[in-house]
């Protein structure tokens, strides 16, 4: 048998080729994307499964319609008010809320303002019942925390954010780079930065710089980001579980329209609410005609002061609206005129002068009620401008010759 084999190779079209690259290139594409859909997908279900919802119920809609004077707490038309907290760490063995690590921050910003106003709150402010802020917060969290705020300032709060000390820097590890700028510059601190720098702060300066870090996160929070960087986003949502609370959804475009309000730029104005503190309990003494004056700020959406208030000019302030009343207790002659005379230069209103009923007082004393915080605090100074004389808290307020005063001095042999 005779013949030959021959083979020929056949060709594809050069269309087919391309056709079959694209396919593969589409097919790898549709591939990524389904990936990519699942886990911006898993970032969202973890979102809704972690992040609560609405948990202030104070800030709903009708929730402020029993708080505040008669008229009901308000604020400039088109502002909005954030009431900004640092907490201590939440640790979920303990069932009560963290503690308070600063003073609180009253932020308001749009309407009448130019530039974003932060008035600051010491929480150990004294309320009724012996109570304070950073009790409240203790004893119930954010929602009897907000009431309180309210209650006190007559102002109208439209948001809540309430941050661990712990999330902070956690949050800026999985957000950054995050531009933070300040009074001494700007910089891009990475979350051991963070931390550092907030226990190295402290009262104030802890309240002012919470504000501005929540203000920088906000400056990067948007839906894009979400769905670019999915890994950073499940970082965030494991850190803003159970260590942020705020009355908007985590979950949702509230929280966005929120942090568009919270990233303007501008720089804050600041000011403080003017208190002293008792040297001798420790305990916060508000003055009342300056601190109304800067809750009217927040109320109107006038400037704030940016003082708020010299040390030295409170007490100039509270001490001359202190009736004192001086009885001599030695029976030494002009002793209680030298002491009225001491007492007026540094600052005291001496209502009046005259003798004790009986002329054995060794030691100076001063008496007060135990239950007025202005009396007490005075009475420290009066007792300190007469060279340490002692102190008495009684249950009713002192009387000199019938009439009740503040303060009631009965001069001792030490003084002569």
């Amino acid at each position: 048998m005779s013949g030959s084999l021959t083979f020929s190779a056949t060709r594809r079209p050069r269309g087919a080729r391309i056709a079959r690259v694209v396919a593969i290139v589409a097919g790898v594409v549709l591939a990524v994307l389904v990936v990519w859909s699942t886990v911006v997908g898993a970032v969202w279900v973890q979102a809704w499964l972690q992040l609560g919802g609405d948990e202030v119920p104070v800030l709903r809609e009708d929730g402020l319609a029993t708080l505040g004077s008669v008229e009901g707490p308000r604020s400039p038309e088109g502002a909005t008010t954030v009431l900004i907290a640092l907490t201590g760490p939440v640790d979920p063995t303990i069932p009560r809320p963290p503690a308070l690590e600063a003073p609180l921050v009253l932020l308001q910003a749009g309407g009448p303002r130019e530039r974003p106003a932060a008035l600051l709150i010491p929480e150990d402010v004294p309320l009724a019942r012996e109570l304070s802020f950073a009790d409240i917060q203790v004893d119930g969290g954010t929602d009897p925390l907000v009431r309180a705020v309210v209650d006190y300032t007559d102002v109208a709060i439209d948001h809540v954010v309430s941050v661990s000390i712990d999330a902070l820097p956690r949050l800026f590890d999985a957000m950054a780079p995050i531009e933070v700028c300040r009074n001494d510059g700007c910089s891009s601190p990475r979350g051991d930065e963070v931390r550092t720098l907030l226990l190295q702060a402290e009262d104030e300066e802890l309240a002012l710089l919470t504000a501005d870090l929540v203000r920088s996160l906000a400056a990067v929070l948007d839906t894009g980001w979400v769905v670019t960087s999915p890994r950073s986003a499940w970082r965030v949502v494991d850190a803003v579980s159970e260590e942020v609370v705020t009355d908007v959804s985590l979950r949702g475009s509230r929280l966005l329209e929120l942090a568009a309000l919270l990233r303007e730029p501008v720089r804050m104005e600041v000011d403080r609410l003017p208190v002293l503190v008792n040297p001798a309990t420790g305990r916060v003494l508000p003055i009342h005609e300056p601190v109304q004056v800067r809750l009217d700020h927040l109320r109107n959406g006038t400037p704030l002061t940016g003082q708020g208030g010299r040390t030295e000019d409170l007490e100039t302030e509270l001490l001359a609206g202190i009736e004192v009343g001086v009885l001599n207790g030695a029976g030494v002659d002009g002793l209680a005129a030298r002491v009225q005379v001491e007492l007026e230069s540094a600052g005291f209103a001496v209502v009046g002068t005259g003798n004790a009923a009986r002329f054995d007082r060794e030691r100076t004393v001063v008496t007060y009620r135990e239950d007025e915080e202005a009396a007490a605090f005075a009475a420290v100074r009066l007792s300190e401008a007469l060279g340490g004389a002692e102190l008495e808290a009684i249950a009713q307020r002192p009387t000199f010759e019938g009439i009740e005063v503040d303060l009631l001095v009965i001069a001792g042999e030490d003084l002569s």
